[in-house]
C-alpha cells in the first residue's frame, strides 16, 4: 500500500483493513456534511466545503477502484490530510 492510498484511507477516517461496505458508508456521511449545498448561505463556508467534498470524492474513488476492480493505485495529487481541531 503506498502513501498515497493511506492519505485516501485517512481523509475518510477509516482503517486500511475497512471492507468496500463500510468505506461506501463512511463516505455517503460524509458527502452529506460537506456536501456544498449545504453552504449556500455562506459562500465562504461553500468554497471550503467545495474543496472538501471534492477532496473526499476523490479518495473515495481511488478506494473503491483499489478494492473494487483491483485497478493499480494512482497518484493522487491534491488530497492534503489536515487534522481537524475537535
Amino acid at each position: 500500500m503506498t502513501n498515497d492510498i493511506k492519505q485516501c484511507y485517512q481523509v475518510l477516517g477509516v482503517s486500511a483493513e475497512a471492507n468496500i461496505k463500510e468505506v461506501k458508508q463512511v463516505y455517503r456521511k460524509l458527502a452529506k456534511v460537506w456536501h456544498p449545498d449545504n453552504f449556500h448561505h455562506d459562500r465562504q463556508q461553500q468554497q471550503q466545503a467545495e474543496v472538501k467534498f471534492k477532496v473526499i470524492v476523490e479518495a473515495y474513488e481511488v478506494i473503491k477502484d483499489y478494492l473494487e476492480k483491483g485497478k493499480p493505485l494512482p497518484k493522487v495529487s491534491n488530497i492534503n490530510v489536515k487534522k481537524s481541531k475537535s
